[in-house]
């Protein structure tokens, strides 16, 4: 009976240090990812002024990699007009279809 006990103790023991090290494990893991998560870069980005609507008050910015963002406020831009914009990769620097504009600014020479 006393070499039963023993064994079903040290099984114990041994599932109990077990879900331990896997809580630990996995609460560092997550750690870890969570703060490459937020990890937000800001890099600049130049285009110029494709079109423009009045209508709906937007304008297209085409920038040198051929990408195309619509922005709203037409304000004073025409076209032609170049832009520095402020972008954030929004945790993701491998994908640039997410990425946010910060700010934009007229560019003149």
């Amino acid at each position: 009976m006393k070499n039963l006990f023993t064994r079903v103790f040290y099984l114990a023991m041994i599932f109990i240090w077990s879900i331990i090290g896997i809580l630990i494990f996995k609460s560092e893991f997550s750690t870890t990812a969570n703060a490459q998560e937020l990890t937000v870069s800001y890099y600049p980005l130049a285009g110029h002024i494709v079109g423009i609507n009045e209508d709906d008050d937007t304008f297209v910015i085409e920038t040198q990699d051929r990408r195309k963002l619509i922005l709203r406020e037409v304000e004073d831009w025409a076209i032609g007009d170049m832009c520095i914009m402020t972008m954030s990769d929004m945790s993701t620097p491998a994908n640039a279809y997410d990425d946010v504009l910060v700010s934009v600014r007229y560019y003149h020479e």
